[in-house]
């Protein structure tokens, strides 16, 4: 991990090997960083959050708590509470990050848990 100068950091967040963090940065509580993200000067991480292997956070963007920044993806604008955003530029995902929320499709079997599809 590579920190640069001025970083603020809180309570009990992981970072990946290979994670870059640049200057003048917070980062709240209960993040996880990944594998070879990047993390750009004057940004703010909230509570929560977490930064997919690969994800670059451009400067001056905030990352609201709660919200996922997906692998690989470039987050060139602020990232709302909540959000999860993928692709480059990083774009918001329907539904939010909550994965519980997909439904399966009708066309993969076993997908009800009972084998029958």
């Amino acid at each position: 991990v590579v920190m640069t100068s001025n970083v603020t950091i809180g309570n009990l967040n992981f970072f990946n090997a290979g994670s870059t963090i640049g200057h003048d940065v917070t980062i709240g509580n209960y993040n996880v960083i990944n594998s070879g993200a990047t993390i750009s000067g004057h940004v703010t991480i909230g509570d929560g959050v977490l930064i997919g292997t690969g994800a670059r956070v451009l400067a001056g963007v905030h990352v609201g708590d709660g919200a996922v920044v997906g692998a690989g993806s470039v987050a060139i604008k602020d990232v709302k509470p909540g959000e999860t955003v993928f692709g480059v530029p990083a774009r918001k995902i329907p539904n939010g990050n909550t994965i519980r929320d997909a439904k399966p499709s009708k066309s993969v079997k076993g997908t009800d848990g009972s084998g029958n599809g």
